[in-house]
Parts: C-alpha cells; sequence; structure tokens
C-alpha cells in the first residue's frame, strides 16, 4: 500500500518551488490543473491524475431549463 503524506492547497493557489519540493525522495502527486502551475519548477518525481467531470443528464436537464426561464426562450 501507500503512505500518503497530505499538503493540501487552496484552490487557485500560486504555486512556488518551495510548495512541492520536500527533503525526503518521495514521489510527489497532484491534479492535473497544479501540474499546469508547477511545470516551470517540476521535477522527475512529480506526477499528477488526469481528473474528468462528467454531469449526469438530469443535471444537464435541469440546468437547461433554467436557463430557458431566465432568458425567456
Amino acid at each position: 500500500g501507500l503512505e500518503v503524506i497530505e499538503h493540501p492547497f487552496p484552490d487557485h493557489h500560486l504555486f512556488r518551488y518551495s510548495d512541492i519540493s520536500f527533503k525526503d525522495e518521495y514521489p510527489v502527486l497532484m491534479t492535473e490543473k497544479d501540474a499546469v502551475k508547477c511545470a516551470r519548477f517540476g521535477k522527475v518525481s512529480h506526477w499528477y491524475l488526469k481528473v474528468d467531470a462528467e454531469l449526469d443528464s438530469g443535471f444537464s436537464e435541469r440546468f437547461t431549463q433554467l436557463l430557458r426561464e431566465i432568458t425567456d426562450g
């Protein structure tokens, strides 16, 4: 198994090298969105997970209905 050491950051965080540079040799795992922000100072031990969002059809239908109500159309 994996031992996870969490280092949470707020959404829209402006990363610095020191935020993801640690004294140990453990790999660093982050979201793809954060990896883009860290690309200029990333290391080979930095990995990211691709995250895809899927909305169910009920949400899409309700959202479309609300837009029609708001725009009278």
